[in-house]
């Protein structure tokens, strides 16, 4: 009989530390399913060989000494297309986290957590989907509130005939499905207030309920569970709601949801971790 034998994921490590870059190299390798093609030290070098070897995941530090990753991850999404970028991260801010996740990253790990957390987050990223655990997903949430409540009033200030609603600069994030780039800068989540009502009104209310727990941090098996529907069908209905929102991810879903009060801003006590 035939054996079937998947392609293992193909991850690049860009990380300053010689022994947790070796010790990282060598975790990742003992599992089946990912395989380590190569790994450098600094965004530089970095960039160069994902260009050349076209991973499938980079795995990124966040703090590379004095050098600021964050200006690495566009490059990398730009020389390699279909590379996804995970952050690994020790610090405990927000705006660095956030101003990652605007870059294009599509996970965020911190270096406290588990083996087993890095592990699953490289899978779930492959497969298409973002990466923060609850914790994170929350308090990022809440300072990306925040700052789009500071610019709201910046611009009423300079103009105030500006649009109350229309979603500045700051949410711009690029994004989009594994297995195709997002080509520009995505669109602002959000918009003047009538474009996006026409949008909120094409929503079924089972795509409003699935919404709403999305805003929550539930994940796929826990909306179909809370529903007594099956994962497929969850899966079915994001799609439709990405397509009559007009927004590419979970995290894009729930800052619309927020901002248009689909779903409760979380406190960061009732959203479920990722693990």
């Amino acid at each position: 009989m035939a054996t079937s034998i998947l392609t293992p994921i193909r991850v690049f490590l860009v990380k300053d530390e010689p022994v947790t870059r070796e010790g990282l190299r060598l975790l990742l390798n003992s599992q089946p399913e990912i395989s380590v093609v190569g790994a450098v030290s600094n965004c530089h070098e970095g960039i160069a060989a994902v260009m050349q070897d076209q991973p499938d995941i980079v795995l990124l530090d966040i703090n590379l000494g004095d050098e600021r990753a964050l200006t690495c991850i566009q490059e990398i999404r730009r020389v390699a297309v279909l590379a996804q970028v995970i952050i690994l991260t020790g610090a405990d801010n927000l705006e660095l986290h956030y101003s990652a996740i605007s870059r294009g990253a599509k996970g965020l790990v911190r270096k406290s957590e588990t083996s087993d957390v890095l592990i699953k987050a490289i899978k779930k990223v492959h497969a298409g989907e973002g990466w923060l655990d609850g914790r994170l997903m929350a308090r990022v949430l809440k300072e990306i509130w925040l700052l789009l409540e500071t610019r709201q009033a910046e611009a009423e200030a300079i103009n105030p005939n500006h649009i109350p609603g229309f979603a500045p600069e700051i949410i711009k994030v690029e994004s989009a499905p594994y297995g195709g780039p997002s080509g520009v800068e995505g669109a602002p989540y959000g918009g003047p207030p009538g474009a996006d009502s026409a949008k909120i009104a094409l929503l079924t209310e089972r795509e409003r309920e699935i919404v709403s727990l999305i805003g929550q941090g539930l994940k796929n098996k826990e909306i179909a569970d809370r529903l007594f529907i099956s994962v497929v069908t969850v899966r079915h209905h994001l799609s439709s709601i990405f397509e009559k929102l007009e927004v590419s991810d979970r995290f894009g879903l729930a800052i619309f949801a927020f901002r248009h009060g689909l779903a409760e801003i979380p406190n960061g006590t009732n959203i479920p971790d990722a693990k």
